[in-house]
């Protein structure tokens, strides 16, 4: 789901968890994007819903570099960390939101919210077949 984010263009955690079926877990999605470093999930899009950056630092990057890849992209982010989010948020369309819809399966013992937003972004190892 955030690699569907374009260059230039922001989304919340809040909307993210929307996005993969659990929207009360916006802290879940932080808590995802903190632990990966995998630079195919452009993290950096990922901002808080009062538009402003709020990564705390993680093992791998922090404001400041979030702050960089945002601005390289043409957002315009103050020296305090602020975005005007609604300039730059992005909003999946009807026919994304269908796919990823269908990508959330009930019932599976990823249904809990971590589970469940690690199984929408792909990044759900352990091996099975399931995913």
């Amino acid at each position: 789901m955030i690699r569907a984010v374009p260059r230039g263009r922001v989304v919340s955690y809040g909307q993210v968890a929307a996005y993969a079926g659990v929207p009360r877990a916006a802290r879940a999605v932080g808590w995802l994007l903190r632990q990966s470093h995998d630079e195919s999930v452009p993290w950096w899009r990922v901002i808080n819903n009062a538009g402003r950056i709020s990564i705390k630092a993680n093992w791998f990057h922090d404001a400041a570099e979030q702050k960089k890849r945002l601005r390289a992209e043409g957002v315009e982010v103050g020296e305090r960390f602020e975005i005007e989010i609604e300039k730059y948020r992005w909003a999946a369309g009807g026919e994304q939101l269908r796919r990823w819809i269908g990508a959330v399966r009930p019932q599976t013992r990823t249904d809990t919210i971590p589970g469940r937003a690690l199984e929408c972004f792909g990044l759900w190892r352990d091996g099975s077949e399931e995913n």
